[in-house]
């Protein structure tokens, strides 16, 4: 569930945490579109909202989950609990020590059915988060196209972020 709470200046703000009136909703764009036609948001939070742009709400909800899933991803490296890179994260899943794979959106199709397949056949889950730049800008690289999660609750906390994340 979203935490969503009325701002200063009226508008819509997302909040994760915090006291005071807040508005929960489910993650899905139909859900958003739902409370927004039905005004819910207004309703819930007692108070008149400014307009709602639900682009910049969607824009909003993605930011904050990649923060935290960057977040996770961060310290997960300071544990070493990432294989980084093709050849790392391959050898991982061959292992089966991988708990979650992130493949970046961008990946060349040959590599992103190479990495597909092993993990269909192992049985571990799939996330496309990032691109490529985006997942190397996290680790100080240029491009990233995989990685591999090897700590059970690191696994568990990023594939619950990337699931918040508005489809």
């Amino acid at each position: 569930m979203l935490r969503f709470t009325a701002g200063f200046d009226r508008s819509l703000v997302l909040e994760l945490r915090g006291g005071g009136r807040g508005a929960y909703l489910c993650p899905r764009m139909g859900c958003l579109e739902l409370a927004i036609k039905q005004r819910g948001f207004q309703r819930t939070l007692k108070t008149d909202l400014a307009p709602i742009n639900k682009e910049r709400v969607v824009e909003e909800v993605k930011r904050e989950m990649g923060r935290k899933i960057q977040g996770l991803l961060g310290l997960a490296q300071r544990a070493r609990r990432l294989a980084i890179g093709t050849d790392a994260a391959a050898e991982t899943l061959k292992r089966g020590e991988a708990r979650a794979v992130l493949l970046a959106w961008d990946t060349p199709s040959k590599t992103k059915h190479r990495f597909l397949q092993l993990c269909q056949e192992k049985g571990f889950p799939v996330l496309e988060v990032f691109d490529r730049a985006g997942l190397g800008q996290i680790f100080g690289r240029n491009k990233l196209t995989v990685l591999t999660v090897k700590d059970a609750s690191f696994a568990e906390g990023i594939i619950r972020y990337s699931q918040k994340l508005i489809r």
